[in-house]
């Protein structure tokens, strides 16, 4: 004998049962679209980095505003259900937006360089985040707490990898010292061909520092980097280098058809994924 049950408490039980397992299925945020339109229409002062890795094209990507008229890119891997916090590399910048329109006639987040970049950290498994700014340091700290809040973002801010570049090392070595609001959360850092002036301030001791370096780099990188390898070693971080010999400065821009400068790029963020990883 059939249960006789009202055929109104039957449908809403169907509706609840449905709206229950389409949550569950899908807690993504708004807003998100593919990395393979970011990647088509990126900048080509700054190139695209031709990495060859599966889903490349597939990582998940939301523009947020972390203050009024500021604006940060997220990424996450393909597929990503948004069920459980990702730890992020995010990519030290030092100078505002408008040097970038001036020099380049593009915004950090549109370049090649830095749409490749996030992608392939999202396909090998933690979130990115690079950020416009007006003023670097301030926005920073407010990018990052506006990050920490947006709990449906699931970034994990105390696990940070800090990857920079050329000028902006100073800077972003600022944000991994003993006085940064979030050096906590930091557990690795990366100078790209860094330019490093003498008083750059060094990491907290515990925090590993890969150092790579272009062989054709001009001789006061090669004077700075020996000093402030020798600073770090005095402070106790552990430290990784990487060379491309053939390599001028800013080879991850202007040299990407010699071999071995795209793999050179990539082994800097798997050094950050490894970094990341190792104590999920």
């Amino acid at each position: 004998m059939k249960p006789n049950i009202p055929k109104r408490s039957a449908a809403l039980a169907i509706v609840a049962l449905a709206m229950f397992f389409t949550s569950c299925a899908d807690h993504r945020p708004s807003g998100i679209e593919s990395s393979a339109k970011r990647l088509e229409s990126a900048h080509g002062e700054w190139p695209v980095i031709p990495f060859k890795y599966p889903g490349i094209d597939r990582a998940l990507v939301k523009t947020v505003e972390y203050s009024p008229g500021r604006s940060a890119d997220v990424y996450w891997p393909p597929d990503f259900d948004f069920s459980k916090k990702l730890p992020v590399v995010i990519f030290g910048i030092g100078l505002p937006e408008e040097r970038f329109l001036e020099n380049i006639g593009a915004r950090v987040t549109d370049t090649g360089l830095f749409v490749s970049m996030c992608t392939y950290i999202a396909t090998r498994g933690a979130a990115a985040v690079v950020m416009n700014s007006h003023e670097p340091l301030k926005d920073f700290y407010s990018c990052a707490r506006y990050l920490e809040n947006e709990r449906e973002l699931k970034l994990d801010l105390s696990r940070i990898f800090l990857w920079t570049r050329s000028e902006h090392a100073a800077f972003t070595l600022l944000l991994a010292s003993v006085d940064g609001a979030y050096s906590s959360g930091v557990k690795g850092v990366c100078l790209f061909t860094p330019f490093l002036p003498q008083l750059a301030p060094v990491p907290r001791p515990s925090i590993p520092v890969l150092i790579v370096s272009a062989g054709r780099d001009l001789a006061v990188r090669e004077k700075e980097r020996t000093r402030y390898t020798e600073r770090l070693r005095n402070n106790g971080n552990p430290i990784s280098e990487l060379r491309f010999e053939r390599g001028m400065h800013a080879f991850e821009i202007h040299e990407l058809g010699d071999g071995g400068s795209v793999e050179t790029v990539a082994e800097s963020l798997d050094f950050a994924i490894a970094v990341l990883l190792s104590g999920s």
